[in-house]
């Protein structure tokens, strides 16, 4: 054999080597990254069902915010309320007549929570609390709320309902009669109003 077919056949021999290890590189990446990335698929399919509702994330992002309301109940006059809706689920309210009258003790704030249950409408569960007077015991209240929300005209209106529990119950899981409903309308507060 001739020293350049030695030659030819070592550089021929060695570009197949080189040529070889490239493939099974190129080959091992190609295999690793499809299984990483059906990996990622599979996460990503299972990740989009524990996702919620888009409806419902709209929704949180637009009740989002305080609205000064007005109620007028047959059995407990005219009076307005303050409410806050937490993006995270949580509502506060105070109200013009905590204080009292007659047929009604002074009460607490008012606490509670609230979700979606469609894209401008919400359901929420509260309580307070009832001080005592000399004629009207102590207790809790429960009021159960159905909303419905004006996104562009920053109005709400909604119904309620209300149940009193003695101080020793669970209004959370005891049953006790609706002792009243009341309808209220409000009004977003815009910052700089």
């Amino acid at each position: 054999m001739s020293h350049n077919f030695t030659t030819n056949l070592h550089l021929q021999m060695k570009t197949y080597n080189a040529f070889t290890k490239v493939t099974i590189c190129v080959l091992s990446m190609t295999i690793l990254t499809n299984v990483e990335l059906h990996k990622v698929l599979a996460q990503t399919h299972v990740n989009l069902h524990k996702l919620p509702d888009q409806s419902r994330i709209d929704c949180r992002r637009f009740v989002t915010g305080t609205y000064l309301t007005t109620s007028d109940v047959s059995d407990f006059g005219f009076f307005r309320s303050i409410i806050t809706f937490t993006e995270d689920g949580n509502f506060f309210a105070i109200d013009s007549n905590q204080s009292g009258d007659p047929s009604l003790p002074p009460f607490s704030n008012t606490q509670g929570s609230w979700k979606c249950t469609s894209k401008n409408q919400i359901i929420g569960t509260s309580l307070n609390f009832s001080y005592p007077t000399a004629t009207l015991p102590g207790f809790i209240a429960r009021s159960d709320f159905n909303m419905t929300f004006d996104y562009k005209n920053g109005r709400v209106q909604g119904t309620a309902i209300f149940r009193s529990y003695e101080l020793n119950a669970n209004p959370l899981n005891d049953y006790a009669p609706a002792m009243g409903m009341f309808t209220f309308t409000g009004q977003r507060v815009e910052a700089g109003h």
